[in-house]
């Protein structure tokens, strides 16, 4: 016989027929009802997106030398072997590790000029690798690292509709990714020699020894570098246009 529920105290209680057993628990006063447990429906102990969290962390707190299927498995209390109902290799793990970090990175308005979007995803790609330190061995063989497929699309677009030609835009794109890689795995280094005292090979410029030889704010070092990086490919594509031969009237 089917148990017929009611609600009651925003509480299951339900009639007690006979044959089912229900456990007498307190219950509101007026109402011959028992309480009956129902059990919820665990957890999977196992997806993709808590391995991925799990080998995140690692990577985190421990770097590349500390991910491994085992560890990864002993944190979440089973066997390597379960880990490969979700990914073939340690390798397939570490792609989807990449994937979830560069996930952070703050999607650019598709209508904005070309200048403002990889400003604001420079900014946030930087962010990411500060966040993320230890991934960057293994971004640096992947492509993953270079804003993910559909952003690339968006800015190629976007300078593509600002007039710089199409055989310059990959370059200009590379020369960003990589600026702004470099940047964001060297923002906190941890440098092993301090800056000199002085540097006599540029007794002729005292004011650049003095520069150099003064601590930088990363900040305002990384800002200024990627508008002159802008400027500099606003000005390549304006010299291409200036350069190019005026097609021929057809005659």
């Amino acid at each position: 016989m089917r148990e017929q529920f009611r609600i009651a105290d925003g509480r299951k209680w339900a009639a007690a027929p006979v044959g089912v057993r229900c456990r007498p628990d307190a219950h509101p006063a007026g109402h011959s009802s028992y309480l009956v447990d129902m059990p919820r429906s665990p957890e999977p102990l196992l997806t993709r997106e808590r391995i991925v969290a799990v080998a995140l962390r690692l990577v985190d707190g421990d770097g590349l030398a500390g991910l491994s299927t085992r560890r990864v498995a002993a944190e979440m209390g089973v066997t390597s072997a379960a880990l490969y109902y979700h990914f073939d290799s340690m390798d397939d793990i570490l792609a989807a590790v990449i994937r979830e970090a560069m996930r952070s990175i703050s999607v650019a308005d598709p209508t904005s000029h070309w200048t403002d979007q990889v400003t604001s995803l420079s900014y946030s790609y930087r962010e990411t690798l500060i966040a993320h330190p230890n991934l960057a061995p293994a971004m640096v063989r992947r492509p993953y690292r270079r804003f993910g497929g559909g952003v690339i699309a968006g800015l190629a677009r976007a300078m593509a509709a600002d007039g710089m030609p199409a055989d310059l835009i990959p370059a200009a794109l590379s020369s960003f990714e990589s600026y702004v890689f470099g940047a964001g795995v060297s923002a906190q280094a941890d440098y092993e020699e301090p800056l000199p005292d002085e540097m006599p090979e540029l007794d002729a410029f005292p004011g650049v020894a003095t520069a150099l030889l003064t601590a930088q704010d990363n900040d305002v070092s990384f800002g200024e570098g990627l508008r002159s990086l802008i400027a500099g490919w606003q000005a390549r594509t304006s010299a291409y246009h200036q350069h190019r031969p005026a097609p021929q009237e057809a005659g």
